[in-house]
């Protein structure tokens, strides 16, 4: 972590030198969270899910102001204090401590429209427990809403999410929008959860269909499970109505802050640093070329390039068919070596248990099962254990060809932008070989069913009142489909896990396409600003500049994150 620090406060001096206040505040707030170990939870959702009611329901206490109409206006971070304070930061003036009860003014549609006040940054602070150990949570604007200022300022934030919990509605259910968000929240993070609130409003049939639709799509278009659970904030605020699934969203958040903190902050780290660097070596080579060019030019291209990046995003959906395709192909062969693996490895796993079954002579009833379940259970996971490294691989080796193909299918796409003539000299790269490699993170964790391996309370009536031939008959079958469970279960989630990491790697690269095309247009509107200032100081001033500008991105480059 002090490594980490350094690094961000060399960033920080090199950004301020550079006249970028932006991306100094940026390496400050980031050097802050990791000497205080904070990492961010962003509660997502359209508006009107009840987003701030659902923060105040966790903490247990009126924090956030709530509203009929969409109220958070500007992303609101809530964080751990020794009492409930707040204050806020304009883009004219550094944080000033605020009235709890006055937050209206500045995070409400109503008082803040589109945040024409111009606040850039929201803390509250409160006594909960929940908040130790560094866990956040944080309120976002609603997408999808009627101010389309709203969306801006919650996409704007998802660089900085290190874990995610996603609001829907039991009615309505899961919405375009909202599926489209958490696919590019699941590109950056590992730990999310769905929340379907409002979870009182339907009658359990209906809540139980809608259940069922929203965890299908999920599974659908995510490639990995991801927690859902029903609850109310309504009834939690006011202590009335049953749980629902209050306890494990309480127990999966306080997983997140006691086994994951530390990983998070870390990767949050990394991340932000080599996005610093990135951003700020963009920004001088954007600020140069502004100077070396005509105003009226800087403003047509301006223009060309967010006519350009709007085509280019409906072109994505090309490049997105291609990796898509790449990505069923693998797929297409994990799936018939899976396929492989059970027809041979199968038999040969049930004649292993046929000859250490019959070799126990001295159990029988309850204790024999017990036992026979737990020889099933080494067996199993000997055959897909061996198998799992098997697959591994061979499916990294395949990806290590098939990412030739993704590196070709990006790089043709932005190049081809870049041949347009809107857009300057390397200021889209294409993803690098390192960054599209297999996904390394494995989920895989052999499932053992100790619900079954305890035993039917019939079954274990039978193991005592049968005669032994016969028990020891039954035992026989019972455990042999278990065994079969065991191996079709688990190679289907080696099969899985793979999968996943394959689908991670392939969003990677649309996330950072997607990323650089944005990043692209804000630097050049940030460049011609500096470049009409330093133009009016003459000639001799715009080459000066030129020559700071070019020493600033050396120092810059040299940077290692």
């Amino acid at each position: 972590m002090h490594e980490h620090l350094t690094i961000i406060e060399r960033l920080q001096l090199l950004a301020m030198e550079a006249d970028a206040p932006d991306f100094a505040q940026e390496a400050a707030d980031l050097a802050d969270r990791v000497r205080a170990g904070r990492f961010y939870v962003a509660i997502l959702g359209q508006f009107k899910r009840g987003k701030s009611t659902l923060i105040n329901a966790l903490l247990g206490q009126q924090v956030l102001p709530v509203g009929v109409a969409p109220v958070t206006s500007v992303v609101t971070v809530v964080r751990q204090g020794p009492e409930l304070a707040a204050r806020v930061r304009s883009v004219d003036s550094d944080w000033q401590t605020v009235a709890l009860a006055d937050l209206p003014q500045y995070v409400s549609e109503a008082e803040n429209p589109e945040n024409r006040k111009g606040i850039v940054g929201v803390e509250v602070f409160c006594p909960a427990p929940m908040l130790e150990g560094g866990l956040c949570l944080v309120d976002t604007p609603g997408i999808g809403s009627v101010f389309q200022g709203n969306t801006t300022e919650t996409q704007a934030f998802v660089p900085h999410v290190d874990a995610a919990v996603l609001v829907i509605g039991a009615d309505p259910p899961l919405s375009g929008e909202e599926l489209s968000l958490l696919q590019d929240i699941a590109v950056r993070v590992r730990h999310l959860m769905v929340l379907m609130s409002k979870a009182d409003r339907l009658p359990d049939a209906e809540r139980t269909e809608v259940r069922q639709f929203t965890e299908r799509v999920l599974a659908e278009r995510l490639g990995r499970p991801v927690p859902l659970f029903e609850v109310s904030a309504t009834e939690r605020l006011a202590h009335a109505g049953p749980p629902r699934d209050w306890p494990q969203v309480h127990a999966a958040l306080e997983a997140w802050r006691c086994e994951a903190g530390v990983e998070l902050v870390d990767a949050a780290a990394r991340r932000g640093l080599e996005r610093l660097r990135d951003l700020l070596l963009h920004d001088l080579h954007e600020r140069r070329s502004a100077l070396q060019q005509p105003v009226d030019v800087s403003e047509r291209r301006i223009r060309d390039l967010q006519r350009c990046v709007a085509d280019a995003e409906r072109s994505l959906q090309d490049l997105r068919y291609l990796l898509q395709a790449e990505q069923d192909g693998l797929a297409r062969q994990l799936r018939q070596e899976r396929e492989a693996f059970a027809t041979a490895a199968l038999p040969l796993a049930l004649q292993s248990f046929d000859r250490a079954f019959d070799t126990v002579t001295q159990l029988e009833g309850p204790a024999l099962r017990a036992h026979a379940m737990e020889q099933a259970r080494d067996i199993a996971h000997d055959a897909v254990d061996g198998w799992r490294g098997e697959a591994a691989a061979a499916e990294e080796a395949r990806f290590a060809r098939v990412s030739k193909r993704f590196a070709e299918h990006a790089e043709a796409f932005l190049s081809q932008l870049a041949n347009s003539g809107e857009f300057p000299p390397d200021a889209l790269a294409a993803p690098r070989m390192p960054d599209i490699a297999l996904h390394p993170r494995e989920r895989y964790v052999f499932h053992e069913f100790r619900r079954m391996q305890s035993g039917h309370w019939l079954a274990s009536l039978l193991d005592r009142v049968l005669p032994q031939e016969a028990a020891r008959r039954a035992i026989r079958r019972d455990v042999r489909e278990f065994l079969e469970q065991l191996v079709d279960v688990n190679s289907h989630r080696v099969e899985g896990d793979l999968t996943e990491r394959v689908l991670e790697s392939r969003r990677r690269i649309e996330a950072q396409v997607r990323e650089a095309l944005d990043d692209v247009v804000r630097s050049a509107k940030r460049a011609l600003q500096h470049a009409q200032v330093v133009r009016a100081n003459g000639e001799a001033a715009v080459g000066a500049e030129v020559a700071r500008l070019d020493g600033l991105a050396r120092r810059v480059a040299d940077v290692e994150v």
